[in-house]
């Protein structure tokens, strides 16, 4: 985390989404991924958007060097908004909370899908997204902003309400509780933070919307379902984070289960691959971080 700025982990792939962009057939489209970049992550995007064939060829030459790893932030973005428009079929009225929210444009790209989003991230890097958007001239009145640190504790659990306001961030349950009214199902994502995390801090989230979101609300969760390599930790570390949690999937749906949320699909790189590419996951690819998708049970 960096004070003041997103980390390098969040704007790496919110790049990676921007790149993806400007491929030939993307899965996943992200035109305010290089409007909310800071340099130099922005610049090679403002590139491609001016050499189209260009940026095509080097998104191709990159997926046939890496065997489409680069393409599994893209394929993640993809499922889960799958999940939330399918979602919204049924629950057209719901409102969409996006956890750590980082650079993600989920609100903004899904505008026409949820009309009321709220942004709930680290109250240092929060205010650097705001002025981005309001320099890009992207609208942000459907969005509401709350400040929260999923790593501290006390700003996550339930606890003395002296505990509840650290660093100008408010307690996630004072967050779902003064934002999530009535009983109308949310849309909650949790994308790329659990295994920034560790149980302790994943757990005291997960009580919080167990509390707060009504019955039937959707939770959209990643994790890693196996240890990293040592390659990815190295690399996540030069980043200036460090995993702290990885869980198998029956484990990990079993400690949804225990916070009332059932899991209804448990996907990755290989169900991604075959559902959006229509190509089996090459060898080597998948990265061992899966999505679940759960419901609030009553």
């Amino acid at each position: 985390m960096r004070e003041g700025e997103p980390s390098h982990t969040a704007s790496w792939v919110a790049f990676l989404r921007g790149l993806a962009s400007l491929g030939r057939a993307p899965v996943s489209h992200d035109p305010y991924a290089v409007r909310l970049l800071g340099w130099p992550y922005a610049v090679p995007l403002r590139l491609g958007g001016v050499f189209p064939r260009v940026s095509r060829g080097f998104c191709a030459i990159q997926d046939a060097l890496d065997g489409g790893r680069m393409r599994h932030f893209e394929l993640r973005s993809a499922a889960i908004d799958a999940a939330l428009v399918a979602f919204s079929r049924e629950h057209a009225d719901a409102t969409l909370v996006v956890l750590g929210a980082g650079l993600d444009a989920r609100a903004y790209r899904l505008k026409d899908v949820f009309a009321r989003s709220i942004e709930i991230d680290h109250p240092s890097t929060q205010p650097t997204k705001r002025r981005r958007l309001e320099q890009a001239g992207i609208a942000s009145d459907h969005v509401t902003f709350a400040p929260c640190d999923f790593s501290d504790r006390a700003l996550v659990a339930v606890g003395p309400p002296s505990l509840a306001t650290v660093a100008n961030g408010r307690a996630l349950v004072d967050v779902l509780a003064r934002e999530v009214t009535g009983d109308r199902p949310v849309a909650v994502v949790w994308e790329g933070v659990t295994m920034y995390l560790d149980a302790v801090h994943i757990d005291a989230s997960l009580d919080a919307l167990a509390k707060y979101l009504p019955s039937k609300s959707l939770l959209a969760v990643t994790y890693l379902a196996a240890k990293p390599s040592k390659a990815l930790d190295i690399a996540v570390r030069a980043a200036g984070e460090q995993f702290r949690f990885y869980e198998g999937s029956e484990r990990f749906a079993d400690r949804l289960k225990g916070h009332r949320f059932r899991v209804t699909e448990d996907t990755g790189d290989t169900e991604w691959n075959r559902r959006f590419l229509e190509r089996p996951t090459r060898a080597g690819v998948d990265l061992a971080e899966r999505l679940a998708v759960a419901i609030r049970e009553g």
